[in-house]
């Protein structure tokens, strides 16, 4: 699925109809894990620590992705916005 966020943290999701929305529960972190679990470096901008777990966040929030990178991007186009970030989870 893909989502449509606001480009500066604590990022946003675009809802349906076009509301940008704080959605607190997803855990956000700066670091890289290995599939042991292990942190194994750093990054920027912050990623999502539990893909699942922002799912089922969003879902709760009344956030739906698109199945595709090009419904999202039509989306966004729809809300006549300059600029946004792409987000694929899942």
């Amino acid at each position: 699925m893909w989502f449509i966020t606001t480009l500066k943290e604590p990022y946003k999701f675009y809802n349906k109809k076009g509301i940008p929305i704080l959605v607190s529960e997803i855990e956000w972190t700066n670091c890289i894990y290995d599939a042991d679990g292990d942190v194994v470096g750093e990054c920027s901008p912050s990623v999502i620590k539990n893909k699942q777990q922002a799912l089922l966040a969003l879902v709760g929030a009344g956030v739906f992705g698109f199945p595709s990178k090009s419904e999202a991007k039509e989306f966004a186009k729809g809300l006549k916005l300059k600029t946004w970030n792409y987000l694929q989870l899942g």
